[in-house]
């Protein structure tokens, strides 16, 4: 009886232990990428996907018709074959089988030609699409050489509406959820060894507790000098140039009050007011940042007292502000810019959250607003389209550049659409609308454990969460 009693017991044990080791190795092998992030947005949404907590968001959950990992080849995840012609004006594009949004929810050869021809007809209206099984072929009236890095754009990804907010792509990801201080995003399908969910925290100012938390990868969306000192010791470091530019929005119908702001906001001691723990500025002369192309380096040309001899004294305006660590600073800074124009500025702080709802909804309850324009590759649009877009962050128009705009955008020749993205830069200064204020150089810090990490290379700042193994 001992001896069958044994005999059961030991199978029983050998089966015990190895539950236990496929739920450690599972418990192993599934990770959390956690981010610490100020202002998460109230949108997932493609036409968003300037922003820059969106745009982290898109990587993860959609994916473009095609990549250009490394700003010269192409490649895709979503076609078996592509071609064109000899002068870029005919393309053929076949879909790979099997592609979906979610399940039961296909991204098959009609879908596809619907979504071809939507984006298609907003990059050239003269184009013409046909469908020959999973290929289509799309024609235009003459070479459009640059079809293919529009189609890389996040923009332009394939996506659905999801209910909830948050639309959903052909990306690794799903937005699952969130609220006003968190986000949270899972694995379509899990993977060994690597991640099945990413979870996005808001950024609460110094004494938010998510410093201290060990759990958290990704500190880098906050300022250098808000990361912990345990992570710049512990986390593996990638010296990276920021391809963004830091402006002051001008946003005041009235031309002559923003040539006073622009000419006698002093750049330098605005933006140290305005980060007063940043010690290293990069001057830029438009809001184009040095290296992208059209960019100027140097800061804008001020000539305050002739401006603020035209303006009549008593105006009041509001500046629109999101950190909580400079109020003292500003206050200085504005009240001797009230002594030297008259123009009297309210501070009116604002959280993240509560920034991202007013500040595509015209007309906006502030007059000046901090903006980091940010991008993944030198290409000058990133940097303008937030001035012309349905979406832009002005309660004005502007019908002198907009044309200029327009030509840019229909332009394939990279000389000549450098050029014209200088001249509506400068234009953007002389119509006084933006401010710039600095380009940011900076350090990424990641975790040591991790593998397949392609940040700090190029302009490359936002890591695909999917490819990252342990």
């Amino acid at each position: 009886m001992l001896s069958n009693f044994k005999k059961i017991k030991l199978p029983l044990l050998i089966l015990l232990i190895c539950v236990l080791a496929l739920l450690g190795y599972r418990r192993d092998s599934a990770h959390t990428w956690e981010v610490l992030t100020g202002g998460l947005p109230q949108e997932i949404s493609t036409a968003k996907a300037a922003i820059n907590s969106v745009y982290y968001i898109l990587k993860q959950t959609h994916e473009p018709l095609f990549r250009k990992n490394d700003g010269q080849n192409y490649s895709s995840r979503l076609l078996s074959t592509w071609s064109r012609n000899i002068d870029y004006s005919s393309y053929i594009f076949c879909l790979k089988p099997g592609l979906d949004f979610e399940n039961e929810k296909p991204f098959d050869a009609a879908s596809f030609s619907e979504h071809l021809r939507a984006i298609t007809q907003n990059y050239d209206a003269a184009s013409s699409i046909s469908m020959e099984g999973d290929c289509a072929r799309v024609k235009f009236g003459r070479g459009r050489r640059g079809f293919l890095d529009y189609l890389t754009l996040y923009e332009n990804a394939p996506t659905i509406r999801k209910k909830g907010g948050a639309e959903l792509g052909l990306g690794p990801f799903a937005v699952e959820g969130g609220d006003r201080e968190q986000l949270v995003m899972k694995r379509k399908a899990p993977v060994s060894r690597g991640v099945d969910k990413i979870i996005f925290h808001e950024y609460q100012g110094d004494g938010d507790k998510n410093l201290e938390n060990r759990n958290i990868s990704d500190f880098n969306r906050l300022s250098s000098f808000e990361i912990p000192g345990w992570v710049k010791e512990n986390y593996l470091q990638f010296a990276n140039i920021e391809l963004n530019s830091v402006d002051l929005i001008l946003n005041h119908k009235d031309k002559a009050v923003r040539d006073v702001l622009y000419n006698c906001i002093d750049v330098d001691r605005f933006r140290r007011a305005f980060v007063p723990r940043r010690d290293k500025f990069l001057d830029i002369k438009t809001v184009l940042p040095v290296g992208v192309p059209g960019a100027s380096p140097g800061k804008p040309e001020q000539l305050c007292k002739a401006a603020a001899e035209k303006l009549k004294t008593g105006k009041r305006i509001v500046f629109a502000n999101w950190r909580e660590d400079n109020k003292k600073e500003l206050e200085a800074f504005f009240g001797d810019f009230f002594q030297k124009t008259g123009i009297r500025v309210d501070v009116v702080n604002y959280s993240p959250s509560d920034l991202m709802r007013v500040m595509f909804n015209s007309p906006r309850p502030y007059n000046l607003l901090v903006v980091v324009f940010d991008a993944v590759r030198p290409e000058e649009n990133v940097f303008l389209n937030s001035f012309f877009r349905k979406e832009n962050y002005l309660d004005f128009s502007l019908p002198g550049i907009s044309p200029l705009y327009n030509k840019m955008m229909f332009e394939d020749d990279p000389v000549v659409r450098m050029r014209y993205a200088k001249e509506i830069s400068l234009e953007l200064g002389k119509e006084r609308v933006v401010l710039p204020l600095y380009q940011s150089l900076g350090v990424l810090y990641y975790p040591q454990n991790i593998r397949n990490l392609d940040v700090g290379i190029g302009f490359i700042e936002y890591p695909e969460v999917a490819d990252l193994r342990w």
